[in-house]
């Protein structure tokens, strides 16, 4: 039977408290790679994500997933926090923590060394998208198609910047190796992370420091569908990649022991007597799947047969147990499908 990803994640906190110790001498060694690919080969066994760091913040040794911008894997280390046991002396990260690489000469990417010299940032602030436009150059980028210097760029991004303010932030981003014409002044790696960084103490825009926590509002486009859900006319998500790839997604969670599924209910028109309030049904939602622990609420739609309430699961057969009735558990007859098609059952 396949493993849950609550089970699975379980074993790895069981497995790390074994061995704490080793993980510590390793990290007060400053062998943190050593360690943090030690983390990495077990999260990577157990089917998890498992790019990660390893390292000291505040007099404490430190562990940090790094899911690089992947919004499911986002989901997953925020669960995988929130599984995570106190231990002294530890601190736990469920998405990469911004880095100024003060006095630091090399970059190591993706096991490749960089000088930071070599890198220089154009940004235009974006005041109506309320993000930074930017142009980076680098002759590392020289013989690279567009998308791999668009995807080396966003690593690159990920693990300075940190997640939220990669997302948050960062708007359009062309990369190059020659300067642009007539583009400004070029700043370097320290000043532009330093300029990001700051950010939400300089710009009267908004600031999450969680990703997962970023909702937007969306409306269906042509060839959306996903048979039931044709009807949709609009909603909001924490996890757009899913509305776009659904089975994709599905198939990527599910390998990992989690599913996503939705909740729909008939939908309810103006001379309804007792219209449902879906922003409620969908708090309330929310609150059971974290009291037990078996995931999030992802997202509401309206549509003009039926409303929605997606969730990512991470613990199926607990999840089923539990809503057996979700009438009762809701207070409204409510029905139960997948995203993809099915669970991990």
């Amino acid at each position: 039977m396949i493993q849950t990803a609550k089970e699975r994640i379980e074993r790895f906190w069981n497995w790390f408290e074994v061995f704490r110790p080793e993980l510590e001498q390793a990290i007060s060694a400053g062998k943190y790679d050593l360690a943090a690919a030690f983390c990495g080969s077990k999260l990577k066994g157990l089917g998890l994500p498992f790019l990660c760091e390893t390292g000291t913040a505040g007099g404490s040794f430190s562990l940090s997933m790094c899911p690089c911008g992947n919004k499911t894997e986002q989901f997953i280390c925020r669960y995988w926090k929130q599984l995570a046991p106190e231990i002294e002396k530890w601190q736990f990260f469920p998405f990469r923590q911004p880095h100024i690489p003060l006095g630091e000469s090399k970059l190591r990417l993706a096991g490749t060394d960089f000088d930071t010299s070599l890198f220089s940032f154009y940004c235009t602030a974006n005041e109506e998208r309320q993000k930074y436009d930017i142009v980076a150059v680098s002759p590392v980028f020289t013989g690279r198609t567009d998308a791999e210097k668009h995807a080396f760029g966003m690593m690159l991004f990920y693990l300075f910047l940190g997640e939220a303010i990669t997302e948050i932030y960062v708007g359009d981003l062309v990369c190059r190796d020659t300067p642009p014409q007539n583009a400004g002044e070029a700043l370097n790696f320290v000043q532009f992370c330093t300029l990001l960084q700051n950010t939400p103490a300089t710009r009267a825009w908004p600031w999450v420091n969680d990703p997962t926590a970023l909702c937007y509002g969306y409306h269906p486009t042509a060839g959306s569908d996903e048979g039931l859900r044709g009807d949709i006319i609009g909603g909001f998500t924490r996890h757009v990649p899913l509305l776009g790839a659904p089975f994709d997604e599905s198939d990527s969670l599910r390998a990992m022991g989690g599913a996503f599924c939705y909740f729909y209910y008939p939908a309810q028109h103006e001379d309804d007597s007792e219209p449902t309030d879906r922003t409620a049904l969908s708090a309330q939602l929310e609150q059971l799947l974290e009291s037990y622990r078996i995931g999030y609420s992802l997202s509401t739609a309206f549509g003009s047969e039926y409303n929605y309430l997606d969730m990512m699961i991470f613990d199926e057969p607990v999840f089923r147990a539990v809503f057996q009735d979700p009438e009762a558990m809701l207070g409204i007859p409510v029905f139960l499908a997948y995203f993809g098609g099915r669970g991990i059952q």
